[in-house]
């Protein structure tokens, strides 16, 4: 809980300043932002390896190695493409935003390949 207090409080802060700094005429306010951003998504990221953590000795555990890979790293893309947007929204720049989304997207289906291949095997086995 006092991670989360740190947090709103960290992200006030630089609210606070970014706002003072676009009232002043001052061309930091973006920087200020983006570089909140990138601070809080550290935070948050080390509250998450915990959790990742943990997730991934229970794949092991149940010998779901490649599965869990893929799910994690799926996880991992979908949170930096939406946070790398969103710093890019917030900046101002909507096209960028939409391209970074859409590296995101095709990252995704990168990972999900081997899979998909694999899925197909397997239904052509049966069918054979």
């Amino acid at each position: 809980m006092t991670h989360l207090l740190q947090a709103v409080g960290i992200g006030a802060l630089f609210a606070m300043l970014s706002l003072l700094a676009k009232e002043s005429g001052s061309k930091t306010a973006a920087v200020q932002v983006a570089f909140a951003g990138v601070v809080l998504f550290g935070m948050a990221m080390l509250r998450f390896l915990p959790v990742f953590e943990s997730i991934s000795s229970l794949y092991q555990k149940l010998s779901l190695q490649k599965e869990g890979s893929f799910l994690l790293k799926a996880v991992a893309v979908g949170y930096v493409s939406r946070i790398g947007s969103d710093v890019c929204r917030d900046l101002g720049a909507e096209s960028v935003a939409a391209k970074v989304e859409l590296c995101g997207r095709a990252e995704l289906l990168l990972l999900a390949m081997p899979l998909f291949a694999e899925v197909l095997e397997i239904a052509y086995s049966l069918l054979s």
